[in-house]
């Protein structure tokens, strides 16, 4: 699988409207990588995919620019220009786009670094499922977005919005609504503590 252009990743319909989630994978091990893009692709994700750092920035886009991604899967390991220095950029101009940081057991970075960058910091490995995963959390809200609403479905979400009780009514109040307060097991598999 090759890397797509920035015209095909968007895939407008009529109207201007994207229509699907788009991703950046940046992964120097060409093997884990088709792995990532393959696994994302199923989960509905257009997928532009680089091996470095500096790839990774240029894949982003300008700020504002209507086909930015919804997600961003950083190898640990970057050529280039470091996952971490990555970050630390995209933050600079984005302070909400989610990031999966993937880190070696044998030589993971700063993890206070990577949190307080906003990144939620996973094993590098095979088992893709924690990416997966994490991947259709954070973009929750994105996908609600996209997704054509009908007056039912919208009622009864918000119906169910005001039966949140303890420590999730005290996260709504003190964030946005699309905020999650995630709690990772030791294999990284996420559980939602409070939304």
């Amino acid at each position: 699988m090759g890397t797509l252009t920035r015209s095909e990743a968007a895939r407008r319909p009529a109207g201007g409207a994207r229509r699907t989630l788009r991703a950046v994978v940046a992964e120097p091990a060409p093997g884990l990588r088709r792995l990532l893009v393959t696994r994302l692709r199923a989960d509905g994700f257009d997928v532009i995919d680089v091996g470095d750092g500096v790839e990774a920035l240029e894949a982003l886009g300008a700020p504002g620019d209507p086909d930015a991604p919804d997600l961003l899967v950083l190898g640990g390991a970057l050529p280039g220009l470091p996952a971490l220095d990555v970050l630390e950029e995209v933050r600079a101009v984005d302070a909400r786009l989610p990031a999966i940081l993937l880190v070696d057991d044998v030589a993971p970075p700063p993890r206070g670094r990577a949190i307080r960058l906003g990144a939620v910091v996973l094993p590098r490995s095979s088992d893709l499922e924690p990416v997966a995963t994490w991947a259709r959390l954070l973009t929750r809200s994105r996908r609600r977005q996209l997704a054509p609403t009908s007056a039912s479905s919208t009622a009864a979400a918000g119906e169910g919005a005001g039966a949140s009780t303890g420590v999730s009514s005290n996260v709504q109040r003190a964030s946005p609504a699309d905020t999650h307060v995630v709690s990772a097991a030791e294999n990284g598999a996420p559980k939602i503590v409070a939304k």
